[in-house]
Parts: C-alpha cells; structure tokens; sequence
C-alpha cells in the first residue's frame, strides 16, 4: 500500500465478492493492539462495514455518506444474485481533487 500510495484495498472473495476493505486506519488498530499484526490475515484486520452505492448513486449522495459516517471512501457495486462485486471507489480526495481543480480553473 505505501509504495504504491494506496490509502485502502477493496477485499474479495475467489468469486469476486465483496468482502470488506482494508484501509491505513484499519492497519493503524491492528498495530496500536499489539502483537504480531503484521502476521494476522487480512480478515482479521479489515472492515466488513463497508459502505456502498451503486454506479447511478448521485456524487451528492456519495459526498453526503462520506461526512454522515466519518469515512473516507465509498465502494461503487453491482449487485449479483449471489453477491456484490465492487467496480470503483470514490474517496474523499476524489471530491478535493476536483474541488481544487474547479477552484483553480475560476
């Protein structure tokens, strides 16, 4: 994650499944617990509350459950008879980047 500059990783099963996501606050817990946290398996670790939308969700419903759960990243899904496969994330610096963007370009 840190040589690639990757704040979060989107977790799944061998079907492709939606399982949880990994992120550096999750990594930041299973250190600040102690032990050997570099040697638990990812699904020890992760969050399995994630929050979703699907591809037509407005970005104002998105930027809206960022600030409502204190979360920096949303996962975009299509929903599967057997379960949800994830297809994006829009994360907070997403919304900065092209606020910053627009700002600049005034």
């Amino acid at each position: 994650m840190v040589a690639r500059d990757v704040s979060a990783l989107v977790v799944v099963d061998q079907r492709g499944y939606l399982r949880g996501i990994l992120s550096r606050t999750d990594l930041l817990r299973a250190y600040a617990a102690g032990g050997d946290w570099m040697a638990q398996p990812v699904s020890a670790v992760m969050s399995t509350d994630v929050v979703t939308v699907t591809p037509d969700a407005t970005l104002d419903l998105v930027a809206q459950l960022l600030l409502q759960d204190h979360i920096h990243r949303v996962v975009v899904v299509e929903r599967e008879t057997d379960g949800i496969v994830p297809i994006a994330v829009v994360s907070d610096s997403d919304f900065v980047y092209h606020m910053s963007k627009e700002t600049c370009e005034m």
